[in-house]
């Protein structure tokens, strides 16, 4: 699931049932958590592309990109207008594939889109054009870097992209840097896909994988250490990550490291005591066959989670506690504070504090997925 924040502080997130936004209520009680759905010019739900979105992302404009399973969208949520962008035969300027898995706004600069089959595109703020930056790289990596999981950079600009092969460092000129696979060297990224990168206030580099867990570079010696047990759910070793499927980093005002697993659990990281807390959150929300899909932190240091089996979780990260806003099951009730699918694909916050999700629905066609 994708979340993101516009510049209003307002989160958007996805359903099974559409693309929402939430809005935080400060002056109402109990129901302090308003969710709408978002709506074209004639009061439709949103007309994208296709009902899975993969990552959404907020531009300099402030138009929100939805990458989907089936296209690129490209949404002014100010007029209200759509634009649909897809992979065309032998067009050069159009999309290297449709599969688009994420989405990277490197600022004065333009988008980052990775997709699962084509690799790397690039829009040129103000270009219509999309530029294909992978033939910088060379053709044995280029075939390794088709399947795009994930893409960040780095403070020092540096380009890092993820895929099920490894993660790949590019220069500011699109030079290929490093390359980080799997080994039995001692210090290689773990197994699995690169599903999230990120880079700590600290300066910290930090990789999470599919299957192998969690991975920090040691800049000193320019290897990998892991913190992850190969064997799946974790609970009692505090040394190590609660589960080997990684799906995203966030880190609090505290300083405290969020790392946010596929299966049940969310961990925090203690970089005083170099160690883990466990918090089963699917357990918390009474939903214990959940998978999470996407995360996000807000400014007042809480994770929003969505997730399939269960829908939009705001996690507190002081407290420790996790509030469900499941779906509605009586139409007569109040429902400000609900929404209307049990799967959250997507979530993304504005500035302002509110809240924007998306769903996979295809009969509704709008939608987000992991």
């Amino acid at each position: 699931m994708a979340m993101v924040l516009d510049n209003k502080g307002t989160i958007w997130f996805g359903t099974r049932n559409g693309l929402y936004t939430g809005n935080i209520l400060n002056n109402r009680t109990p129901i302090n958590f308003e969710i709408k759905p978002v709506l074209d010019k004639e009061r439709k739900l949103l007309p994208i592309s296709n009902s899975m979105i993969h990552s959404m992302i907020f531009d300099d404009t402030d138009k929100l990109w939805i990458g989907t399973e089936n296209g690129l969208n490209i949404y002014d949520h100010v007029t209200q207008n759509l634009q649909i962008l897809y992979s065309i035969k032998n067009s050069p300027e159009s999309l290297n594939n449709n599969l688009i898995t994420c989405l990277f706004n490197e600022p004065n600069s333009g988008i980052w889109i990775g997709t699962y089959q084509g690799g790397m595109n690039f829009y040129s703020k103000g270009n219509t054009p999309f530029d294909d930056k992978i033939p910088y790289i060379t053709q044995s990596d280029n075939k390794l870097i088709q399947y795009v999981k994930s893409v960040n950079q780095s403070p020092d600009g540096k380009l890092w992209i993820g895929t099920d092969y490894g993660l790949f460092g590019l220069t500011k000129d699109f030079q290929l840097l490093k390359t980080y696979k799997n080994s039995t060297d001692h210090g290689s990224l773990a197994q699995g896909g690169v599903t999230a990168i990120f880079t700590d206030k600290s300066g910290e580099f930090w990789i999470g994988t599919w299957g192998g867990g969690i991975n920090r570079l040691d800049k000193g010696t320019g290897e990998f250490v892991n913190y992850s047990k190969l064997d799946g759910e974790n609970i009692n070793d505090t040394t190590m990550t609660g589960d080997v499927n990684v799906i995203a980093f966030a880190e609090d005002s505290k300083g405290y490291l969020w790392i946010v697993n596929k299966i049940k659990i969310v961990d925090r990281f203690n970089r005083k005591t170099n160690s883990f807390k466990h918090i089963n959150v699917a357990l918390q929300v009474g939903r214990p066959n959940m998978e999470i899909n996407s995360a996000i932190i807000d400014a007042d240091d809480n994770l929003w989670i969505g997730a399939t089996s269960a829908g939009l979780i705001k996690f507190d990260t002081k407290s420790l506690k996790a509030e469900l806003f499941a779906p509605y099951q009586n139409k007569n009730l109040d429902t400000e504070s609900s929404i209307p699918s049990v799967d959250v694909y997507s979530v993304h916050i504005a500035k302002s504090g509110k809240i924007h999700s998306c769903s996979n629905d295809r009969k509704q066609q709008v939608g987000c997925s992991i």
